[in-house]
């Protein structure tokens, strides 16, 4: 069984570094953290490669705040070992899989880790659609819809589905410094206009919602 949480960054570079390397020293020295690493890209395997392409991309947007969507992908260690390569294999498959079916015209890393008494991966999501050239899809970033598409997940690799426990993280994760993603507010625009046929007169006014994308809500 597995849980999962959703993050939002606005530094893909951060988010890259700190999943597949720990720190930028350990990155600069060539040092791995995770277990498994799959780039996921037109660019190759380079991690680093695929930060530059995304924040190309993303950049095409001046309404995009966010480089990437994060997904923690956490399984119980009563099923998955983190000492059995097998079954860190079997994680990392499972996060390729939740990325495909969560965003599959989307670019990713997924990372996993195995430094914690649990299995966990780091599925960075690339904020830019190849296939509209707009955000990534809006489920990505909706917890819920998360935290079902992982449970068809789990069930597809014969994992148990849990329930509503919360993510589970060491404490080192958990204060880690820069490199962890940042959460930040989600934005809304609102263009309102109005007008009138004399004062007093007919009136009328209108509105529309648009989000981060400028995809107009309602």
């Amino acid at each position: 069984m597995s849980v999962s949480k959703v993050q939002r960054s606005r530094d893909a570079a951060a988010a890259v570094i700190y999943a597949v390397y720990g720190t930028k020293k350990a990155m600069k020295a060539g040092s791995v953290r995770a277990a498994a690493v799959s780039v996921v890209g037109p660019r190759g395997s380079n991690p680093v490669v695929w930060v530059m392409e995304t924040r190309s991309r993303v950049q095409e947007s001046v309404q995009r705040r966010n480089e990437t969507i994060n997904i923690i992908q956490s399984f119980s260690p009563d099923e998955l070992d983190p000492d059995n390569p097998l079954d860190v294999e079997k994680a990392h498959a499972a996060g390729l899989a939740l990325a495909a079916k969560m965003a599959p015209d989307c670019d990713v890393v997924v990372a996993t880790h195995t430094d914690t008494a649990h299995v966990h991966n780091h599925i960075i999501v690339a904020n830019h659609d190849r296939g509209t050239g707009r955000a990534a899809p809006k489920a990505v970033g909706n917890a819920w819809r998360v935290r079902e598409t992982n449970d068809d997940v789990m069930e597809v690799f014969g994992l148990k589905v849990l329930g509503r426990d919360p993510v589970s993280l060491s404490r080192d994760e958990r204060v880690a410094p820069s490199g962890l993603p940042e959460l930040v507010r989600v934005s809304l625009r609102v263009e309102a206009d109005g007008g009138s046929r004399g004062n007093p007169g007919v009136a009328g006014y209108g509105a529309l919602v648009r989000d981060e994308a400028g995809t107009v809500l309602v």
